[in-house]
């Protein structure tokens, strides 16, 4: 299996945000059906987890399929909108949920997800003829300057941030009557994002940071201090070579949506430190987050985290 394919996405590694059910990871396409046209070229859209099928634009007609997922263009600029529409033309009800959308993004062959973070479950449906909307707003917002990257949602309109120019994916899913959720289908079409690369930059919140032997320590301003479940933890980054394990392939999409990943990578990097120790409260139990402590993949070099307790 190509390791790649064992993409982490950022919900899972980031443990800071708590919001009902977060997404699962890509799954090798073997796993799932591309439907196309006779004589069509292999998938050009993801293979999903969970889903018995993947309906993609880029290669089915909407006659072809009892649904379909339509953009409304095929690439968009920075602060630009695209809009993707899930037509259901089968005499059959839909059952969907339009907060369930996901976008992916293809790096070197291999797609990696990058929002949503996490997904509310209502359960919704598209009328046999009818349709539903997302607007897409591709926003640069401000990641250079050290924001941090909210996590996206919505129903309708949706604001895509902190992405970098390359090809991406839309999907939306759902099953129809007669099946059941575990018959999910996956409608999904590529789109660009004509932009710049998206730099990788540390939070405004690193206060300081000092050097204590090879290891870089940083400290944070996020948490409080004074909460009653607050402790003093330490996020410790160290490049290692290539791991026995499959590492988590992460691509700097995924890296801006995890504030301690991002703060940890973007200042070994910048400030050439094999080791990094990244200090700052937090109230989570175990500290930062049960899958913080992994290895990474990131642009062919590798980093091992560990979390802990620091004693005051």
């Amino acid at each position: 299996m190509n390791r790649r394919r064992l993409l982490a996405t950022v919900a899972g590694v980031a443990g800071s945000a708590a919001v009902s059910g977060c997404l699962s990871a890509l799954t090798p396409a073997a796993k799932t059906e591309t439907e196309r046209p006779p004589g069509g070229t292999a998938g050009t859209c993801p293979a999903y987890e969970d889903v018995t099928r993947v309906v993609c634009n880029d290669e089915v007609g909407p006659a072809a399929a009892g649904a379909v997922l339509d953009p409304s263009d095929r690439a968009v600029d920075p602060d630009g909108t695209i809009e993707f529409t899930l037509e259901n033309n089968s005499d059959r009800t839909l059952s969907t949920n339009f907060y369930d959308w996901r976008v992916d993004k293809r790096v070197d062959g291999d797609w990696y997800h990058v929002a949503p973070q996490f997904v509310a479950q209502p359960l919704m449906s598209v009328p046999p003829g009818g349709s539903h909307a997302w607007t897409v707003t591709v926003d640069d917002g401000r990641v250079e300057s050290g924001d941090s990257v909210d996590p996206a949602g919505g129903t309708e309109d949706v604001s895509l941030r902190a992405v970098g120019g390359g090809e991406y994916a839309f999907r939306a899913r759902g099953w129809f009557d007669g099946d059941d959720h575990e018959q999910d289908v996956a409608f999904a079409a590529t789109f660009d994002v004509d932009a710049d690369p998206l730099a990788l930059t540390p939070t405004s919140t690193i206060e300081h940071t000092r050097w204590d032997g090879d290891a870089l320590v940083a400290r944070s301003s996020r948490g409080d201090p004074e909460g009653e479940y607050s402790r003093l933890g330490a996020y410790e980054l160290r490049r290692v070579g290539p791991p026995v394990d499959d590492p988590h392939s992460v691509i700097v999409e995924q890296v801006v949506r995890n504030d301690q990943l991002r703060d940890a990578l973007a200042l070994a990097r910048k400030r050439d430190a094999d080791r990094v120790r990244l200090e700052e409260y937090d109230s989570t139990t175990p500290i930062f987050g049960s899958r913080s402590d992994r290895v990474y993949e990131f642009r062919e070099s590798f980093y091992r985290v560990r979390t802990r307790e620091v004693n005051e």
